[in-house]
Protein backbone atom coordinates (compact mmCIF):
# COMPACT_ATOMS: atom_id res chain seq x y z
CA UNK A 1 0.00 0.00 0.00
CA UNK A 2 1.38 3.39 -0.80
CA UNK A 3 2.43 5.51 1.96
CA UNK A 4 1.05 8.66 2.95
CA UNK A 5 2.63 11.86 2.22
CA UNK A 6 2.43 14.37 5.15
CA UNK A 7 1.48 12.19 8.17
CA UNK A 8 3.44 9.12 8.48
CA UNK A 9 0.57 6.97 10.42
CA UNK A 10 -1.75 6.91 7.91
CA UNK A 11 -1.55 5.07 4.56
CA UNK A 12 -2.25 7.02 1.31
CA UNK A 13 -5.37 6.18 0.94
CA UNK A 14 -6.44 7.54 4.20
CA UNK A 15 -4.51 10.85 3.78
CA UNK A 16 -6.29 11.26 0.23
CA UNK A 17 -9.98 11.27 2.48
CA UNK A 18 -8.37 13.07 4.40
CA UNK A 19 -7.55 16.12 2.35
CA UNK A 20 -10.38 16.00 0.27
CA UNK A 21 -12.11 16.42 3.48
CA UNK A 22 -10.31 19.63 4.36
CA UNK A 23 -10.88 20.86 0.80
CA UNK A 24 -14.98 20.03 0.98
CA UNK A 25 -14.85 21.96 4.85
CA UNK A 26 -13.03 24.98 3.06
CA UNK A 27 -15.22 25.77 0.73
CA UNK A 28 -18.36 25.36 3.14
CA UNK A 29 -16.48 27.76 5.40
CA UNK A 30 -16.15 30.73 2.38
CA UNK A 31 -19.59 29.62 1.39
CA UNK A 32 -21.22 30.12 5.07
CA UNK A 33 -19.44 33.31 5.35
CA UNK A 34 -21.00 34.86 2.46
CA UNK A 35 -24.34 33.59 3.18
CA UNK A 36 -23.98 34.67 6.81
CA UNK A 37 -23.57 33.07 10.00
CA UNK A 38 -27.20 34.44 11.28
CA UNK A 39 -28.73 31.61 8.54
CA UNK A 40 -27.90 28.90 11.17
CA UNK A 41 -30.11 29.98 13.72
CA UNK A 42 -32.52 29.26 10.62
CA UNK A 43 -31.21 26.02 9.28
CA UNK A 44 -29.31 23.63 11.80
CA UNK A 45 -29.32 20.94 8.95
CA UNK A 46 -27.02 22.53 6.68
CA UNK A 47 -24.94 21.82 10.07
CA UNK A 48 -25.91 17.93 9.82
CA UNK A 49 -25.53 17.98 5.87
CA UNK A 50 -21.80 18.79 6.53
CA UNK A 51 -20.98 17.15 9.46
CA UNK A 52 -22.24 14.08 8.20
CA UNK A 53 -19.86 14.31 5.12
CA UNK A 54 -16.79 15.01 7.36
CA UNK A 55 -17.46 11.51 9.46
CA UNK A 56 -17.92 9.89 5.44
CA UNK A 57 -14.24 11.36 4.31
CA UNK A 58 -12.95 10.04 7.97
CA UNK A 59 -12.82 13.97 10.37
CA UNK A 60 -15.22 12.57 12.73
CA UNK A 61 -13.60 15.40 15.21
CA UNK A 62 -14.69 17.96 13.12
CA UNK A 63 -18.28 16.62 12.83
CA UNK A 64 -18.30 16.58 16.46
CA UNK A 65 -17.66 20.07 17.17
CA UNK A 66 -20.19 21.11 14.19
CA UNK A 67 -22.75 19.24 15.85
CA UNK A 68 -21.87 21.15 19.30
CA UNK A 69 -23.33 24.23 17.45
CA UNK A 70 -26.88 23.82 17.03
CA UNK A 71 -26.94 22.11 20.62
CA UNK A 72 -25.33 25.80 21.68
CA UNK A 73 -28.22 27.28 19.16
CA UNK A 74 -31.25 25.44 21.24
CA UNK A 75 -29.72 26.48 24.58
CA UNK A 76 -30.14 30.06 23.33
CA UNK A 77 -27.25 31.18 25.31
CA UNK A 78 -24.21 32.95 24.06
CA UNK A 79 -24.24 31.03 20.99
CA UNK A 80 -23.12 33.66 18.46
CA UNK A 81 -20.01 33.88 20.27
CA UNK A 82 -19.27 30.65 20.33
CA UNK A 83 -20.07 30.04 16.74
CA UNK A 84 -17.07 32.62 16.27
CA UNK A 85 -14.71 30.74 18.63
CA UNK A 86 -15.41 27.59 16.53
CA UNK A 87 -15.33 29.17 13.30
CA UNK A 88 -12.06 31.05 14.29
CA UNK A 89 -10.31 26.87 15.34
CA UNK A 90 -11.89 25.87 11.59
CA UNK A 91 -10.18 28.16 9.67
CA UNK A 92 -6.68 27.38 11.63
CA UNK A 93 -7.13 24.08 11.30
CA UNK A 94 -7.69 24.56 6.98
CA UNK A 95 -4.78 26.75 7.16
CA UNK A 96 -2.66 24.64 8.89
CA UNK A 97 -3.53 22.24 6.32
CA UNK A 98 -2.58 24.38 3.48
CA UNK A 99 0.86 25.39 5.33
CA UNK A 100 1.19 21.25 5.89
CA UNK A 101 4.77 21.34 4.43
CA UNK A 102 5.83 23.96 6.60
CA UNK A 103 5.37 22.15 10.20
CA UNK A 104 6.74 19.63 12.27
CA UNK A 105 6.00 16.20 12.82
CA UNK A 106 4.36 17.14 16.55
CA UNK A 107 2.24 19.94 14.86
CA UNK A 108 0.89 17.41 12.55
CA UNK A 109 -0.04 15.28 15.25
CA UNK A 110 -2.03 18.16 16.97
CA UNK A 111 -4.06 18.52 13.62
CA UNK A 112 -5.14 14.56 12.62
CA UNK A 113 -6.32 14.85 16.90
CA UNK A 114 -8.07 17.82 16.33
CA UNK A 115 -9.67 15.86 12.98
CA UNK A 116 -10.41 13.08 15.14
CA UNK A 117 -7.97 10.51 13.39
CA UNK A 118 -7.65 7.44 15.93
CA UNK A 119 -4.66 6.82 17.42
CA UNK A 120 -3.58 3.14 17.42
CA UNK A 121 -1.53 1.45 20.24
CA UNK A 122 1.01 0.40 18.15
CA UNK A 123 2.25 3.99 17.35
CA UNK A 124 2.75 4.19 21.21
CA UNK A 125 5.89 1.42 20.72
CA UNK A 126 8.54 4.51 20.21
CA UNK A 127 7.03 6.52 22.74
CA UNK A 128 9.42 7.04 26.02
CA UNK A 129 7.93 6.41 29.27
CA UNK A 130 7.57 8.87 32.32
CA UNK A 131 7.03 7.88 35.86
CA UNK A 132 5.75 10.32 38.14
CA UNK A 133 3.98 10.33 41.42
CA UNK A 134 0.40 11.55 39.93
CA UNK A 135 -1.85 13.15 42.28
CA UNK A 136 -5.42 12.45 41.61
CA UNK A 137 -7.24 16.28 41.15
CA UNK A 138 -10.37 14.96 39.95
CA UNK A 139 -12.75 14.95 36.84
CA UNK A 140 -14.90 16.40 34.27
CA UNK A 141 -17.71 14.59 32.62
CA UNK A 142 -19.38 15.73 29.46
CA UNK A 143 -22.02 13.70 27.22
CA UNK A 144 -21.47 13.79 23.64
CA UNK A 145 -24.90 12.30 22.19
CA UNK A 146 -24.67 8.60 23.60
CA UNK A 147 -20.93 9.09 24.31
CA UNK A 148 -19.80 10.21 27.70
CA UNK A 149 -16.41 11.48 28.01
CA UNK A 150 -14.48 11.90 31.33
CA UNK A 151 -11.67 13.93 31.61
CA UNK A 152 -9.42 13.11 34.57
CA UNK A 153 -6.97 15.61 35.86
CA UNK A 154 -3.69 14.56 37.66
CA UNK A 155 -1.19 16.80 39.08
CA UNK A 156 2.87 15.41 38.92
CA UNK A 157 4.62 15.97 42.20
CA UNK A 158 7.89 15.90 41.21
CA UNK A 159 7.59 17.38 37.10
CA UNK A 160 4.75 20.08 38.58
CA UNK A 161 2.43 19.49 36.15
CA UNK A 162 -0.75 18.42 35.19
CA UNK A 163 -1.59 15.80 32.84
CA UNK A 164 -5.08 14.73 31.46
CA UNK A 165 -6.22 11.41 31.04
CA UNK A 166 -9.40 10.81 28.81
CA UNK A 167 -11.48 7.74 29.44
CA UNK A 168 -14.47 7.21 26.83
CA UNK A 169 -18.03 5.18 28.40
CA UNK A 170 -20.61 4.25 25.78
CA UNK A 171 -23.22 3.16 28.20
CA UNK A 172 -23.32 3.16 31.63
CA UNK A 173 -22.48 -0.57 31.93
CA UNK A 174 -19.24 0.12 30.59
CA UNK A 175 -16.42 0.10 33.51
CA UNK A 176 -14.33 2.97 33.62
CA UNK A 177 -11.67 3.80 36.26
CA UNK A 178 -12.60 4.85 39.90
CA UNK A 179 -9.89 7.11 40.53
CA UNK A 180 -10.09 8.58 44.76
CA UNK A 181 -9.63 12.32 45.81
CA UNK A 182 -6.50 12.46 47.43
CA UNK A 183 -5.07 9.94 46.40
CA UNK A 184 -1.56 9.43 44.73
CA UNK A 185 -0.98 6.95 41.82
CA UNK A 186 2.49 5.85 41.02
CA UNK A 187 2.79 5.06 37.53
CA UNK A 188 4.48 5.63 34.15
CA UNK A 189 2.53 7.12 31.51
CA UNK A 190 3.25 7.80 27.61
CA UNK A 191 2.37 11.41 26.06
CA UNK A 192 0.23 11.50 22.93
CA UNK A 193 2.34 13.30 20.61
CA UNK A 194 1.68 16.79 20.85
CA UNK A 195 3.55 20.46 20.69
CA UNK A 196 2.42 20.50 23.84
CA UNK A 197 2.05 17.28 25.56
CA UNK A 198 -0.29 16.92 27.96
CA UNK A 199 -3.02 14.03 27.11
CA UNK A 200 -1.51 10.40 28.64
CA UNK A 201 -2.08 7.20 27.03
CA UNK A 202 -3.13 5.30 30.61
CA UNK A 203 -2.70 6.09 34.04
CA UNK A 204 -2.76 2.67 36.87
CA UNK A 205 -4.95 2.84 39.00
CA UNK A 206 -3.80 -0.05 41.09
CA UNK A 207 -0.92 1.69 43.35
CA UNK A 208 -1.75 4.45 45.17
CA UNK A 209 -1.92 6.13 48.44
CA UNK A 210 -2.66 9.05 50.52
CA UNK A 211 -0.83 11.67 51.24
CA UNK A 212 -1.24 13.72 54.64
CA UNK A 213 0.92 16.63 52.88
CA UNK A 214 2.35 17.16 49.42
CA UNK A 215 3.29 20.87 47.47
CA UNK A 216 1.06 21.62 44.71
CA UNK A 217 2.57 24.44 42.92
CA UNK A 218 -1.02 27.29 42.35
CA UNK A 219 -1.00 30.21 40.84
CA UNK A 220 -2.65 33.51 40.37
CA UNK A 221 -5.15 34.47 37.84
CA UNK A 222 -2.69 36.69 35.94
CA UNK A 223 -0.22 33.76 35.78
CA UNK A 224 -1.94 31.30 35.05
CA UNK A 225 -3.62 32.53 32.43
CA UNK A 226 0.26 33.53 31.14
CA UNK A 227 1.17 30.25 31.38
CA UNK A 228 -1.95 29.35 29.24
CA UNK A 229 -1.06 31.79 26.56
CA UNK A 230 1.96 30.25 26.15
CA UNK A 231 1.47 26.96 25.15
CA UNK A 232 -1.56 28.60 22.99
CA UNK A 233 1.46 30.04 21.08
CA UNK A 234 3.08 26.60 20.89
CA UNK A 235 -0.10 24.70 20.40
CA UNK A 236 -3.10 26.67 18.97
CA UNK A 237 -5.50 23.88 18.92
CA UNK A 238 -5.23 23.12 22.88
CA UNK A 239 -8.68 22.87 23.96
CA UNK A 240 -9.02 22.23 28.17
CA UNK A 241 -5.94 23.65 30.51
CA UNK A 242 -5.73 22.74 33.95
CA UNK A 243 -5.60 25.98 36.48
CA UNK A 244 -4.35 25.83 39.76
CA UNK A 245 -5.58 28.98 41.13
CA UNK A 246 -5.08 31.02 44.91
CA UNK A 247 -5.91 34.05 46.16
CA UNK A 248 -9.23 34.32 44.13
CA UNK A 249 -12.67 35.69 45.13
CA UNK A 250 -16.34 35.29 43.69
CA UNK A 251 -18.01 37.97 41.71
CA UNK A 252 -21.24 38.15 39.93
CA UNK A 253 -22.27 40.98 37.11
CA UNK A 254 -25.58 40.21 35.13
CA UNK A 255 -26.36 37.17 36.38
CA UNK A 256 -22.73 35.40 35.25
CA UNK A 257 -20.29 34.46 37.85
CA UNK A 258 -17.24 34.92 38.16
CA UNK A 259 -13.31 34.27 39.78
CA UNK A 260 -11.52 37.63 40.49
CA UNK A 261 -7.88 37.97 41.67
CA UNK A 262 -6.52 40.70 43.83
CA UNK A 263 -5.36 42.70 41.07
CA UNK A 264 -9.37 42.68 39.48
CA UNK A 265 -8.62 39.98 36.45
CA UNK A 266 -11.47 38.04 36.12
CA UNK A 267 -12.30 34.81 34.93
CA UNK A 268 -16.14 33.50 33.75
CA UNK A 269 -17.28 30.47 35.70
CA UNK A 270 -19.44 27.90 33.52
CA UNK A 271 -20.32 26.01 36.97
CA UNK A 272 -24.01 25.98 37.98
CA UNK A 273 -25.53 28.05 40.82
CA UNK A 274 -25.60 25.07 42.65
CA UNK A 275 -21.88 24.84 42.15
CA UNK A 276 -21.35 28.17 42.86
CA UNK A 277 -23.16 28.13 45.97
CA UNK A 278 -20.85 25.02 46.74
CA UNK A 279 -17.68 27.08 46.07
CA UNK A 280 -18.74 30.16 48.19
CA UNK A 281 -19.02 27.65 51.20
CA UNK A 282 -15.72 25.54 50.69
CA UNK A 283 -13.59 29.22 49.83
CA UNK A 284 -14.76 31.33 52.82
CA UNK A 285 -11.18 30.88 53.64
CA UNK A 286 -8.78 32.51 51.32
CA UNK A 287 -6.31 30.13 51.61
CA UNK A 288 -8.32 27.46 50.16
CA UNK A 289 -6.97 26.69 46.14
CA UNK A 290 -9.07 26.41 43.41
CA UNK A 291 -9.16 23.97 40.80
CA UNK A 292 -10.91 23.85 37.77
CA UNK A 293 -10.58 23.06 33.56
CA UNK A 294 -10.17 26.45 31.20
CA UNK A 295 -11.69 26.30 27.83
CA UNK A 296 -13.09 28.43 25.57
CA UNK A 297 -12.09 31.66 28.11
CA UNK A 298 -14.14 30.32 30.79
CA UNK A 299 -13.37 27.92 33.72
CA UNK A 300 -15.16 25.16 35.26
CA UNK A 301 -14.11 24.37 38.84
CA UNK A 302 -14.21 21.00 39.93
CA UNK A 303 -12.10 20.54 42.82
CA UNK A 304 -10.66 22.14 46.03
CA UNK A 305 -8.26 21.97 48.07
CA UNK A 306 -8.56 22.70 51.96
CA UNK A 307 -5.67 21.74 54.26
CA UNK A 308 -4.26 19.06 51.98
CA UNK A 309 -7.63 17.50 51.47
CA UNK A 310 -8.81 17.60 47.33
CA UNK A 311 -12.80 18.29 47.91
CA UNK A 312 -14.65 17.34 44.63
CA UNK A 313 -17.58 20.12 43.49
CA UNK A 314 -20.89 18.72 42.45
CA UNK A 315 -21.38 17.94 38.88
Amino acid sequence: MAEAQYFKRLNFQKEQKLLEAVSLFNSWLDELLIAGISQLQHDPDKLNEIASRMVDYGAPGIARKLRMIPERIAKGSNWMEFTFQQLGEFYLVVRSFKNIVALNEFEKEDLLNYCGIPFTKTSFSESSFYTDDWLYLGTVSEKEDKLIVNRNWFYGLNCKSCVLFLEFQFNRFVPIKQFKNGSIYKSSVQFYPSASPQRIKEMQSESSYLASEYFIKSHTIESALDLYCERISINPLLKQYCFILNSVKFTSHQESWYLKSESGQLIRLTNSIAEIQQLLTYTANIQNVIIGEYENNSLNVFSVIMDYEIVSIMQ
